[in-house]
């Protein structure tokens, strides 16, 4: 606090250095919160990357030990059609939607945010039922004409089930992000992912079931993440989704649409 005399004696209080020392004093704090907390994510999407890289790594580790070549080929061919279709089914929603739900809750109008997250679940379930059809029934001509492999038949068809589901749980994930949120990545994409792979094909190698057993397995983690990360979604909900927009703007789903396809 500084102090000076005036004329008449009088004592002049000048408080401008003791608000510099609050002020400066207030954003250290919340540079030292804001670093505490970027810290804290950090930490958690390093020990997850790492941990799903290796279980990764160790699936089909898993299947080369456990089976012959040629059927560590068919499931390496199985797996690269499925996610070339998903790539393709997936339309580039999961940028688009992210980038959306950002820009759109920097401007606080709610109900377009709302309408892009439906409208993205929306496209995608159609477009990851289609693909699931389209795999389906075209298993035998990708087979013999386009690998000439009949072995790669039945697991792309059992592969084909998992399709919409994968693309939901990718969906699910760039909603977090558009809410700057990045450890449901972590979570859903590499921890639950690839830890469920290893615990669903465990009991096929233990009990030596036959090879295509290992798509079954696949299917069915596939469908145990989306399980979870539906129910964490309906938990986990952004606040910000449940309170009104400022302009009350009623967009509508045409228009949403088009931004998420030609973002």
């Amino acid at each position: 606090m500084m102090s000076n005399k005036n004329a008449k004696g009088f004592i002049i209080v000048n408080k401008n250095k003791e608000s510099d020392n609050v002020h400066h004093f207030c954003d250290d704090t919340i540079v030292n919160e804001s670093l505490k907390v970027i810290a804290k994510g950090t930490g958690i999407i390093l020990i997850g990357t790492v941990t799903g890289s290796v279980l990764a790594a160790l699936f089909p580790i898993i299947i080369a030990r456990f089976y012959s070549p040629t059927e560590f080929g068919v499931y390496a061919l199985a797996i690269t059609v499925f996610f070339f279709l998903v790539q393709i089914s997936s339309l580039g929603l999961g940028d688009g939607c992210s980038r959306n739900i950002a820009f759109y809750r920097g401007k606080r109008d709610y109900d377009k945010v709302k309408k892009i997250i439906t409208s993205s679940f929306e496209i995608v379930i159609i477009s990851g039922v289609a693909a699931n059809i389209l795999l389906f029934l075209s298993a035998d001509w990708i087979s013999y004409t386009v690998f000439n492999n009949e072995a790669l038949v039945a697991p792309l068809r059992i592969l084909s089930f998992a399709v919409p589901f994968w693309i939901l749980i990718t969906m699910i994930i760039s909603v977090f992000r558009g809410f700057d949120q990045t450890k449901e990545n972590v979570y859903f994409s590499h921890l639950l992912t690839e830890g469920g792979k290893i615990l669903f094909v465990t009991p096929v190698v233990i009990l030596a079931f036959s090879f295509v057993y290992i798509f079954y397995a696949f299917v069915a983690n596939v469908i145990m993440v989306f399980t979870v990360a539906f129910f964490y979604f309906k938990r986990k909900i952004p606040r910000e989704l449940k309170e009104k927009t400022l302009n009350g703007s009623k967009p509508s789903a045409g228009s949403v649409k088009k931004d998420l396809l030609f973002f």
